[in-house]
C-alpha cells in the first residue's frame, strides 16, 4: 500500500471513530441528526382524474409523498406513446392540458420527482374530447340555471299595521317597526303607511315575514348609526373543524350522493360540499395573499370550490340534494361535506319601501346572512357604508326591481370596500333581476364561493372611483372561487373577474351590453377582464364597445399601459406587465357570437357549428315585466344590436337622457375644424376619450374647432370643457389664455381659459340658455394666444326648462 493511501484509509478511520465517539456523548454533528431529504424514490401520486371542458382537460391528482420537487405531467393521443407536456411545482394539484383537438383520444399520467429519481407513474385516465358543438356552450361548460324562488316571491296580506304616528321623521320608530315583526302572524306582512321612518337600532326580520311600505318613494326608512335591516339564519356553534367525507356521486348533474355518516342529517337541512384547491383551476392565493374563511375559524380558505345544497330526503348514508352539482368533485382532493346552519333564515321579505342611510357607519342596509328563499323587491336604497344589500351563505334568495344608488353620503368618490350594489359570498342559486345601479364603485359584486347565480337584465350608469380617471367594474367576479354564473342582459360598462383573492372559473356571460367607457375614464378601459387563473369562461352574443371606440380587439401577454383600450384584456395580475401571464386564460376562453366596436364585426368559435343564438339561457318566454319592448334586445342578431332592457327606461324615464350631452373632438357629425390642428394620444396626458387635439402652438389667430350639440329640449346648460393636463415640460406647454367663444339663446359670450390649471376634469364655463336643435355652440380658438391650445370635448348638462326663448 502507498503513502497516499494510507494516509487516506487513517482519515477515514478517524472520521468513523469521531462519529461513533459524538454518537455515544449525544454530541452528533448537525449533518448527522438531519438524514438525508427522501432517502427512496417518492411515492406514486394517487387518484389522477380527468374532466374534459370542451378543448380543454383538466386533471388532478393525490400527492402521496411528504415532500418532493414537483410533478411530471404525460400524455398519449390516441394509440402513440406518452410523451412529456409539462412540470409542475409541489404546490399543485392539478394541470389544464390544451389547447387540444375535438373529436380525439388523450390519455394522462403523472409521477413526482425529487433529488432522488422519479416516482412510479400515477393511474391512467382516458378522455375523449367532444365533438364539435351543435350548442352555442358546450354541455360541460353550463348548467340549467334555475335561480330565485321557485314559483316566485309570495304576495303576504297585510298583518300588522304599524302607527303611521311613528312616521314623523322624528322619533326613534324602531321600538314599534319590531314590535309589529314579533307579533305579525306567518305568511303576512307589517305594513308601513306613507311616513318617514327614523330607525336607531337594527331590524330584526323572523321567518315568514314581509316588511312592506307604501311604494319607494312614500315610504322612507332613515337608517341610523351602524343600524340595519337584519335577515340572519342560526349557525352551527363552534365551526364544524373537520368534514365528512363524500363517497360517491359527486360528480356534475348529480342529485344523489353517498356519504361518510349522514347522522344528524335530516330532510330541509342546508349543507356546504367541498374539496381541497388543486393550485391550478382553484387557486385562493391570489395579488392580495389568502383570503380567511370566517366559517373555518378565521382559516386559510384552503377549500373554495364548494355548493351549498338542500337535502331533499335522507336513507341511511344516502342523501338525495337539489340543485344538480355544479361542477364534478374529485377523489384525490378530498371531498366532505358541513353542516353550517342549525337554520337558515326563510320566507322574508323587504318591498315598496325607501331605505336612506344617513351616516358613514355600519355595512349593509340589508344584511341577508343565512337566509333561504327570502326577496328584496321594488325598493330604493339611497346611500350606504358599504354594500347595499349583502347576501351571504344564502340560498335561492331574489332581488328584483329596485334601484340603488350612491356609497357613504358625504363621500364623492368611492375608496376599495365602498359602495357596493349587490355583493355576494358564499351564495347560490340566487336571482338579481331587473335592478338599477347609479353612482356606484361595485354595482354587482360575486365574492368568495357564489355559484349557480343569475344576474339577469340590471342596468348600471356613472360608476364611481376614488380614481375618477379609472373605469369601474359594474359586473365583478372577486374572491375565489365563484363558478358556473350566468350573466345576461345587462347594460353597464365592465365586465372584470379579478385575481385579487384568488381564481374564478365556468361563468357565462350572454347578450349583455358593455360600453368599455364611462363618461371620462382613459384608465382599464376594457369590456371585458379576465385576470389570471380566470378560466373556462363564456361570452356569448354581446356587444362590446361604442361606435368610435378606438383600441386592440385583446391584450394578451405583452406589455401595455393602462391608458391602453382593449375589448379584451386577458390573464394579467393588475399591473400591466407578462411578469405573471397565464395562457390558460386565454386558451379557455369561449368567444362566440359577440360584436364589437374595434374589429366591426361579429367574431363565432370555429369549432361551435351553430350560429344561432336563443333569445336567453334562463327565461323560456319573454317575461311579462318587459311590457312591449323588443325581446330580445341585445345580439348581433338584434336590429338594433344596442338596445334595451326594462331597467334602463325606468331610469331614463326618472333622469331623462338629455341631462348629460358630451361631444368629443373625434365627433365629426358636432365638430368642424379648421387649420392645422393635431390629433395626439400621449399615454399619460388625461385627454378625453380616445384623443385630443392641439394647435401645434402656430398660426395664431387661425385656428378654431366648433362643438355644436343636438339638444333637447330648450332651457338652462351648464356648460364645461375638458382639456389635458399639464405635462410640466418645456416643450409642451398649456396656453393660460384660450380662447372659448359661447354662442347661445340670448346671445354669444367670449372668456379666456387658463388651460394650465384645472385640468383632467370638467372646468365650468357658465350656465346659459339654449333654444333646442343646433342652435348654441362652443368654439374653442387660438387667436393672441401663446402656448398649446387644447380643443378635447365639451359638456352640456341640462338644468332646467326655464328662461327658453
Amino acid at each position: 500500500m502507498s503513502l497516499e493511501n494510507r494516509k487516506l484509509r487513517s482519515r477515514k478511520i478517524i472520521l468513523l471513530i469521531s462519529i461513533i465517539t459524538g454518537l455515544a456523548l449525544g454530541a452528533v454533528s448537525a449533518y448527522i441528526l438531519k438524514p438525508a431529504r427522501n432517502a427512496m424514490r417518492p411515492a406514486a401520486p394517487l387518484n389522477l382524474n380527468a374532466q374534459s371542458h370542451w378543448r380543454n382537460v383538466w386533471l388532478y391528482w393525490q400527492n402521496n409523498a411528504s415532500d418532493v420537487d414537483g410533478f411530471k405531467i404525460e400524455q398519449r393521443i390516441d394509440n402513440a406513446d406518452f410523451t412529456e407536456i409539462a412540470k409542475v411545482g409541489s404546490r399543485s394539484r392539478g394541470y389544464i392540458s390544451r389547447p387540444l383537438e375535438l373529436g380525439r383520444s388523450y390519455s394522462y399520467r403523472v409521477r413526482a420527482y425529487d433529488s432522488n429519481g422519479k416516482s412510479d407513474y400515477s393511474n391512467v385516465v382516458k378522455v375523449t374530447t367532444p365533438e364539435p358543438a351543435q350548442d352555442i356552450i358546450p354541455q360541460e361548460r353550463r348548467i340549467n340555471w334555475d335561480a330565485g324562488i321557485p314559483g316566485g316571491i309570495p304576495d303576504y296580506p297585510v298583518g300588522v299595521t304599524v302607527d303611521s304616528s311613528y312616521g314623523d321623521g322624528i322619533a326613534d320608530a324602531a321600538p314599534a317597526i319590531q314590535e309589529a315583526i314579533n307579533t305579525c302572524p306567518k305568511g303576512r306582512a307589517v305594513y308601513l303607511p306613507p311616513g318617514v321612518y327614523k330607525i336607531n337600532s337594527t331590524i330584526n326580520m323572523k321567518d315568514n315575514i314581509a316588511l312592506r311600505g307604501a311604494g319607494s318613494r312614500q315610504t322612507i326608512i332613515l337608517l341610523g348609526m351602524n343600524t340595519e335591516i337584519l335577515i340572519r339564519g342560526s349557525y352551527v356553534y363552534p365551526a364544524p373543524e373537520k368534514g365528512i367525507p363524500i363517497v360517491s356521486g359527486y360528480t356534475k348533474g348529480s342529485t344523489e350522493i353517498t356519504v361518510g355518516n349522514a347522522s344528524g342529517l335530516a330532510e330541509n337541512d342546508y349543507i356546504l360540499i367541498s374539496q381541497l384547491n388543486d393550485g391550478v383551476l382553484v387557486d385562493n392565493l391570489g395579488v392580495s395573499g389568502v383570503l380567511l374563511d370566517e366559517l373555518n375559524g378565521g382559516k386559510s380558505d384552503n377549500r373554495s370550490l364548494g355548493q351549498m345544497v338542500k337535502v331533499a330526503s335522507v336513507n341511511g348514508n344516502h342523501l338525495t340534494i337539489e340543485p344538480a352539482l355544479y361542477l364534478s368533485f374529485s377523489a384525490g382532493l378530498y371531498p366532505e361535506f358541513v353542516k353550517q346552519f342549525k337554520s337558515l333564515k326563510t320566507g322574508v321579505g323587504i318591498e315598496e319601501l325607501c331605505l336612506r342611510k344617513t351616516d358613514e357607519s355600519g355595512k349593509a342596509n340589508i344584511n341577508m346572512d343565512g337566509a333561504a328563499y327570502c326577496w328584496v323587491k321594488n325598493i330604493e336604497s339611497e346611500y350606504c357604508a358599504r354594500e347595499h344589500v349583502e347576501l351571504k351563505n344564502c340560498f335561492r334568495c331574489e332581488i328584483r326591481d329596485s334601484y340603488f344608488h350612491h356609497g357613504p353620503i358625504f363621500t364623492k368618490y368611492y375608496l376599495p370596500n365602498q359602495a357596493y350594489g349587490i355583493c355576494m359570498e358564499g351564495t347560490y342559486a340566487c336571482l338579481v333581476e331587473n335592478n338599477i345601479f347609479y353612482h356606484l364603485l361595485a354595482p354587482m359584486m360575486s365574492g368568495a364561493r357564489s355559484c349557480g347565480n343569475i344576474w339577469g337584465y340590471n342596468y348600471s350608469k356613472e360608476g364611481c372611483y376614488y380614481q375618477p380617471n379609472w373605469l369601474s367594474t359594474d359586473l365583478a367576479v372577486h374572491a375565489p372561487h365563484c363558478a358556473m354564473n350566468l350573466f345576461e342582459g345587462n347594460i353597464g360598462q365592465k365586465s372584470k373577474s379579478d385575481f385579487i383573492w384568488g381564481s374564478s372559473s365556468h361563468n357565462t356571460y350572454f347578450r349583455n351590453l358593455l360600453s368599455g367607457m364611462e363618461a371620462a375614464t382613459y384608465c382599464a378601459n376594457y369590456p371585458f377582464e379576465f385576470d389570471r387563473k380566470n378560466t373556462f369562461m363564456n361570452t356569448i352574443g354581446n356587444v362590446l364597445g361604442v361606435e368610435g371606440f378606438r383600441g386592440h380587439y385583446e391584450l394578451e401577454n405583452r406589455r401595455h399601459h393602462l391608458t391602453d383600450k382593449a375589448i379584451y384584456r386577458l390573464g394579467y395580475d393588475s399591473d400591466g406587465t407578462t411578469k405573471n401571464n397565464d395562457p390558460n386564460v386565454k386558451a379557455t376562453l369561449i368567444r362566440h357570437g359577440n360584436f364589437d366596436y374595434v374589429s366591426k364585426s361579429t367574431i363565432w368559435d370555429r369549432d361551435i357549428t351553430s350560429q344561432v343564438l336563443p333569445a336567453s339561457l334562463y327565461l323560456n318566454l319573454k317575461p311579462s315585466w318587459w311590457r312591449n319592448l323588443p325581446w330580445p334586445s341585445i345580439g348581433p342578431d338584434c336590429n338594433p344590436m344596442s338596445g334595451t332592457n326594462p331597467a334602463k327606461e325606468r331610469f331614463e324615464a326618472m333622469f331623462p337622457p338629455y341631462n348629460d350631452i358630451i361631444i368629443d373632438n373625434a365627433d365629426l357629425a358636432h365638430v368642424t375644424i379648421k387649420g392645422g390642428w393635431r390629433e395626439r394620444n400621449s399615454r399619460w396626458s388625461g385627454y378625453y376619450w380616445n384623443d385630443y387635439l392641439d394647435d401645434a402652438n402656430r398660426g395664431k389667430g387661425s385656428k378654431s374647432v366648433t362643438f355644436r350639440p343636438d339638444l333637447t329640449p330648450s332651457g338652462v346648460y351648464n356648460v364645461y370643457i375638458w382639456y389635458t393636463s399639464d405635462t410640466n415640460s418645456w416643450k409642451f406647454k398649456q396656453a393660460k389664455n384660450a380662447l372659448v367663444v359661447i354662442d347661445h339663446a340670448k346671445g354669444r359670450d367670449t372668456i379666456r381659459v387658463d388651460q394650465s390649471k384645472n385640468s383632467r376634469q370638467w372646468f365650468l364655463l357658465g350656465t346659459y340658455i339654449f333654444n333646442s336643435g343646433r342652435n348654441g355652440s362652443v368654439t374653442i380658438k387660438n387667436d393672441n394666444t401663446s402656448r398649446f391650445v387644447i380643443a378635447d370635448a365639451v359638456r352640456f348638462e341640462y338644468v332646467s326648462g326655464e328662461g327658453s326663448s
